[in-house]
């Protein structure tokens, strides 16, 4: 899959969940879980930059999602703290969680939908060289659901991209229209 049909789906997977948080909470938090969704599903891909390590393997595994995931959520906590007023500098990164666990777990949630978005994205495409093995290292089993071929992914990509902005613009509709 490529990049516009990642976005697409990552877009799709975090607008129901973002309207919830948006309808519970507050409509600003969507925004976080969406944002937070579009980053963690561009990460699994880096490994095509990085030369020691091959593409779809360790980043393109649920354990390295989720330890990532929770090591974002952290950061993106405490980077959010330290624009407060009163100063995080006085306690630790890991204090900054706890004194602002909503951010964190939705910031946390945000980040593991976009993970999971993208696994399921290389996991539609059946291909030679498609296969993913998200359940490493637990089992090295690939998995392919072969919904679509190679040859079809364009259509995938952009018909995943229109449903993800689609949902979206549903998403902000009816957040901002509820509260």
């Amino acid at each position: 899959m490529n990049r516009k049909g990642h976005i697409g789906l990552a877009l799709l997977v975090s607008a129901p969940f973002a309207l919830l948080v948006g309808l519970l909470l507050n409509p600003r938090w969507s925004i976080i879980v969406v944002g937070a969704a579009l980053l963690a599903d561009r990460i699994p891909d880096k490994d095509q930059r990085l030369p020691f390590i091959s593409h779809r393997g360790i980043t393109h595994t649920l354990t390295f999602g989720v330890i990532t995931s929770f090591v974002l959520a952290v950061s993106f906590t405490a980077t959010a703290t330290l624009t407060q007023p009163s100063s995080a500098f006085d306690v630790g990164i890991l204090e900054n969680v706890t004194t602002n666990p909503v951010l964190f777990a939705i910031s946390l949630l945000g980040f593991v939908l976009g993970f999971a978005a993208h696994l399921v994205g290389d996991m539609l495409i059946e291909a030679y060289d498609y296969a993913v093995t998200p359940y490493w290292p637990f089992s090295s089993k690939p998995v392919a659901l072969g919904w679509a071929t190679a040859e079809s992914k364009h259509l995938w990509d952009w018909g995943l991209l229109l449903v993800g902005v689609l949902a979206n613009v549903g998403l902000v509709a009816g957040v901002f229209a509820l509260n």
